[in-house]
């Protein structure tokens, strides 16, 4: 009992064949607007029609939770670099059983990023996740670093807050204790459209910006109308 309320206790245990069963699983949301399940259901399908997917389910918030067959179809999902539906981003995130689909989780996004002229020494798991901290969460590295293809530059997956600033540069101290600066490259960036107050597209592709253009084009030509009818009506009255 708490109060006058009966409460029960959920142990891991109960709840274990549904951990199991959504381990391979990815949410996704396109950031700024909200499609039909049907549209997103068919988009999805034909993106990743070779993945095995096995189910695909809509939550609350217009988040889909994409189920594989197999850990590897996560791993691709996640390792596909930037989505898009609609010319806006879509957004992949591995599920996680400590995530709350609330709408503060909808403001958190990962972003794949390139820290360039870091030696191939630092890129240790340990490494590049301490170093990636100074951006945001890290939460995997490129799989060609994994296996050591292409040393040219370090990419790892962070997950930033969607309003926060994106450092161009960082820093770190190495096992010597000197100082190391490092650009930072992003593959893209949340855009913010100051009409509509929402994330995934500009000013100038805003749809509510562009009606609101036509509504006063309609309005000026009314009352250019409206101003030649009156100017007659003198006219005719003198």
């Amino acid at each position: 009992m708490h109060g006058k309320i009966l409460v029960c206790e959920i142990e891991i245990k109960d709840i274990r064949t549904e951990l199991t069963y959504w381990k391979n699983a990815v949410m996704c949301y396109v950031l700024g607007v909200h499609p039909p399940f049907a549209v997103l259901n068919g988009f999805i399908q034909r993106m990743w029609a070779k993945h095995r997917i096995n189910k695909i389910s809509m939550l609350k918030n217009r988040i889909v939770l994409v189920r594989f067959d197999i850990e590897m179809g996560e791993n691709e999902m996640l390792q596909g670099g930037i989505y898009r539906f609609d010319n806006k981003p879509f957004i992949v995130k591995a599920w996680d059983p400590n995530m709350e689909f609330n709408r503060e989780e909808l403001y958190s996004v990962p972003i794949w990023v390139k820290l360039l002229g870091l030696d191939f020494k630092y890129w240790s798991p340990k490494g590049l996740s301490k170093i990636g901290s100074l951006i945001g969460k890290p939460l995997m590295v490129d799989h060609q670093i994994e296996k050591n293809i292409g040393l040219n530059f370090a990419r790892l997956l962070i997950e930033v807050d969607i309003d926060g600033p994106l450092s161009k540069k960082i820093m770190f101290k190495n096992e010597r204790g000197n100082l190391v600066e490092l650009k930072v490259q992003y593959d893209w960036k949340p855009i913010l459209c100051k009409c509509s107050n929402k994330y995934g597209h500009n000013e100038e592709a805003c749809r509510r910006k562009k009606t609101k253009t036509q509504q006063k084009k309609i309005g000026d030509q009314a009352n250019k109308v409206a101003k030649g009818r009156r100017a007659r009506r003198r006219q005719e009255i003198t």
